[in-house]
């Protein structure tokens, strides 16, 4: 069930490698309804964040609350019932090779109260939303790379998670596919009101999608703000990214 509270928080989160500290006491706040981008160098930290977002790594330091429940906290059960309220686009979108796009989609809700009947209308739903409904039997092997993202993103959307994680959601697509793609990650968020924190090096994936931005470096945040505010900072590699 959804709270009152943000959608995520995270406090102090400090994780290092061989002594190395790429995360060093981060603070995150994410709204209900909020997308909140990432960005930042190559190597700074951003993909071990994420992953200590949702528990496929363990900080050496601090906690992560999603929808006010302490995320390190909880058993394996009650682990399992709030990643079903969470989304996650994988970069590679992370099909799976012998599935058709249709059973792809339909994989998350193989143990859902779903009868069959209706397994099959929500996937024909998603399918139509993203733009696929003439791919459904075709294999991933068949698919360009847009293609494939879209889904990757149908299947994110299947159980109608309320926060989602893009993981560099428009790399190796064209622009004008990467265009496509920001654009539905934003069209997602106003249809199903939904908060996101996105990871990405692309300008206009960015101006698209952001409500906020964060600017992660040397394992820590040094800016935050929306793309017009962080434009007009007196940094130069910060307010280079954002220049139109």
């Amino acid at each position: 069930m959804l709270t009152d509270g943000p959608a995520l928080l995270a406090n102090n989160l400090t994780k290092a490698f061989s002594g190395a500290l790429v995360l060093d006491a981060l603070d995150l706040r994410l709204e209900q309804g909020e997308n909140v981008v990432v960005i930042g160098p190559s190597g700074t930290g951003k993909s071990v964040l994420i992953k200590c977002l949702v528990r496929l790594m363990l900080p050496d330091a601090g906690d992560v609350l999603l929808f006010d429940k302490e995320l390190y906290g909880l058993n394996a059960k009650d682990l399992n019932k709030l990643r079903r309220q969470i989304g996650f686009l994988f970069q590679s979108a992370a099909l799976y090779d012998s599935m058709s796009v249709r059973e792809n989609v339909g994989f998350p809700l193989r143990h859902s109260i779903y009868v069959k009947k209706e397994q099959s209308r929500r996937v024909d739903r998603i399918l139509d939303r993203v733009g696929l409904t003439a791919a459904a039997d075709k294999m991933p092997a068949q698919l360009s790379g847009g293609m494939r993202k879209r889904v990757g993103l149908a299947r994110t959307l299947i159980l109608e998670p309320k926060l989602i994680f893009y993981d560099e959601p428009t790399t190796g697509l064209d622009p004008i596919t990467a265009l496509e793609i920001s654009r539905l990650i934003k069209s997602i968020q106003e249809e199903y009101g939904a908060s996101s924190l996105i990871i990405t090096h692309d300008k206009v994936c960015t101006r698209i999608t952001a409500d906020r931005v964060l600017v992660l470096k040397n394992g820590r945040f040094v800016a935050n703000g929306t793309c017009d505010e962080l434009a007009a900072v007196k940094d130069e590699w910060i307010s280079a990214f954002f220049a139109l």
